[in-house]
């Protein structure tokens, strides 16, 4: 399934995307945890534990399942937001 993430404050640095929006395949049933997985390679500051996930406009735990189409946000906690 493939979902739309937009990155945050510290989270851009490093991050080749426009406007830090990224478009991420990860399994079916995954969980906003799975995608933080799946990010971590390509966001180098991807800390879970410094970080806030907001699914479709709503915080969430990192235990959230994720649908095919959902907008994820990560905010670095520490970063004053956008």
């Amino acid at each position: 399934m493939k979902v739309q993430v937009k990155l945050h404050g510290l989270l851009l640095a490093g991050v080749d995307a426009p406007e830090g929006i990224l478009e991420v395949e990860i399994p079916p049933r995954s969980d906003v945890a799975a995608l933080c997985e799946a990010l971590s390679e390509t966001v180098p500051l991807l800390d879970v534990r410094a970080c806030l996930a907001v699914v479709n406009g709503v915080k969430v735990p990192y235990s959230h399942p994720l649908q095919d189409g959902d907008e994820v946000g990560l905010y670095h906690l520490f970063s004053g937001g956008e």
